[in-house]
Parts: C-alpha cells; sequence; structure tokens
C-alpha cells in the first residue's frame, strides 16, 4: 500500500505560465512556506535546533534526497493548472501546503519579468474534491481524511498488457551513470526508477526490484533542453531530458501497476520540479 494526497489548483486569472513552470511554482511555495512555518527571527535554517521537525526545511533544504512531494503539471500551459503531490508522512502536512499555495498566489504573488503577479480566482482541490474557490463565501471545505491510498495487486483495477506511455514533462533518467537520451531506453529503466522511488517515499530499505514483464516495441521520443536558474546559489541547472511516448507489449499485472504508480509518484529525477510526469494509456492497437 502506499498512501498519497494530491492537491489541485486551477486559476482562472488570464496570467499565462513560462513553458516550463516547475522552477517558478517551486521557488513561489518554498517562500510562502518558510513564511508561514519559520517561527526564528533570523529566518536562517543553518544551524537551527527545529530543523530535524520543520516541513520547510525537509523540502528545501535537504539535499540529494528523494523528497517526499511533488509538481505536477504540463509544458507550455495557456494558465495555471497545476497540482501537488504529498507522499508517506508527509500527507499530514497537506493543509500546511494548501495555506502555503493559497497565500503564494494571492498574497505574495509569483515572479513574473520582474514584477509580482497576484491571483484573484483560483480553485484548490484535495484528491479531486472541492475545498476552496475565491468566490465562494463558505470559505475552506478540508476533508476528514487526506490520504489516498495506492494498493498494489488490487485485482478490481484495470489491467492491459499492451500500453501507451506518455513523458509528458522531461524524463531524466540515468543508465550506466548517464542521462539517457535516445533510443536506449529500456522499460527495466522505467520500471527500477519507480520501484526505487515508491520503496524510498515509503521508508522502506531498497531491494531489488522484482522479475517483470513486457518490453518496448515502438518509441517516438525527443530530447529537449529545459534550464533553471536558483536565485539562492545564482546558478543555473539543466533540467533537460526525454519526451515523446513509447509503445509497451507483453505486460503482466505487477508491471503495469508499477506504471500506474509512476503515474502517481513520476519517474526519474528532479520529479519534486515537476520532471518525469508519465500518463500510461491503454492501447487498442
Amino acid at each position: 500500500m502506499f498512501e498519497f494526497c494530491k492537491i489541485s489548483v486551477l486559476a482562472r486569472d488570464r496570467h499565462k505560465p513560462p513553458f516550463f513552470v516547475g522552477s517558478r511554482l517551486r521557488g513561489g511555495l518554498g517562500y510562502a512556506l518558510k513564511s508561514i512555518v519559520c517561527i526564528k527571527e533570523s529566518r536562517k535554517c543553518k544551524n537551527c535546533e527545529f530543523a530535524t521537525s520543520c516541513v520547510f526545511f525537509r523540502f528545501y533544504e535537504c539535499k540529494n534526497v528523494y523528497h517526499k512531494f511533488r509538481f505536477d503539471f504540463e509544458l507550455g500551459m495557456s494558465r495555471y493548472d497545476f497540482s501537488f503531490y504529498l507522499f508517506g508522512r508527509e500527507v499530514e502536512n497537506a493543509p500546511i501546503i494548501i495555506a502555503s499555495l493559497h497565500k503564494m498566489l494571492c498574497e505574495i504573488g509569483l515572479e513574473s519579468s520582474g514584477k509580482k503577479i497576484l491571483f484573484s480566482d483560483i480553485f484548490i482541490f484535495v484528491n479531486d474534491n472541492f475545498c476552496f474557490g475565491s468566490r465562494d463565501k463558505k470559505g475552506l471545505r478540508m476533508p476528514l481524511d487526506f490520504a489516498q491510498k495506492f494498493i498494489a495487486n488490487d485485482e478490481s483495477k484495470d489491467f492491459t498488457s499492451r500500453a501507451r506511455v506518455l513523458f509528458i514533462t522531461p524524463l531524466r533518467i540515468k543508465k550506466h551513470n548517464l542521462f539517457v537520451r535516445d533510443s536506449s531506453l529500456e522499460l527495466g529503466d522505467i520500471l527500477r526508477s519507480i520501484y526505487a522511488r515508491k520503496l524510498i517515499l515509503n521508508d522502506m530499505e531498497r531491494e531489488k526490484m522484482p522479475d517483470f514483464a513486457g518490453k518496448i516495441t515502438r518509441q517516438n521520443l525527443t530530447y529537449i533542453d529545459t534550464f533553471r536558474k536558483s536565485n539562492s546559489q545564482q546558478t543555473s541547472m539543466n533540467l533537460g531530458g526525454l519526451v515523446g511516448e513509447i509503445l509497451l507489449e507483453g505486460l503482466d499485472r505487477q508491471s503495469y501497476e508499477m506504471l500506474k504508480l509512476g503515474e502517481i509518484i513520476a519517474v526519474g529525477k528532479q520529479c519534486s520540479f515537476g520532471l518525469g510526469k508519465i500518463e500510461v494509456l491503454q492501447d487498442l492497437g
């Protein structure tokens, strides 16, 4: 079983996001989140005695770890329409994230061409259930339970041995210690990434992935370059990766369900920025 929470935001304001909105959203949320949770007058994380219990510190100051959250969106959107996933024990912080997202959009604003843009017409959903609307006089409608459960080997779920997988945001995945940039991508590379992420996000020990079935029979992939600038470190980070689609055949239920879990937790590197978003579709031939 795998627990997660999906918080979705739709803004009807006429603000067009950049082609890759992940860096802007991640930075904006971090600023708003820190403004809510930080109780230190100095606002500095270094040597803070509260670091181990601070959600901001875990999300933004812990380096070279699998973060238990990720942004979810599409490239080249015409308006701000995105989701934010929390995994495992971080699900309990959903109310803080909802408050931070609201503050980010409606009070602090997002940086755009040197100015701050604010939003006045937003909707927030929790696990696809209505939570908040700017023009709704009833205010926030928090659910009793924020956790959704993904259950493996669920016989009630749909299953197909033939599927298409869409790579909607760049897939950054390593093979032989190098990022894959071409058709050398294999199904095993994808499944191993999902399986490793599942174990770590669930606080489980690393272990070898069970045998899987299936193979890529056709692919249409393109490598695109995407960059983000870190304002805190004044550096540029390459977030390029593969986009496009692949066709899979010969899947068994275990392999198919692993791919479906990948729709939730994403695949590859830098998932917290919104990379590695996939969609699994039945292929009817």
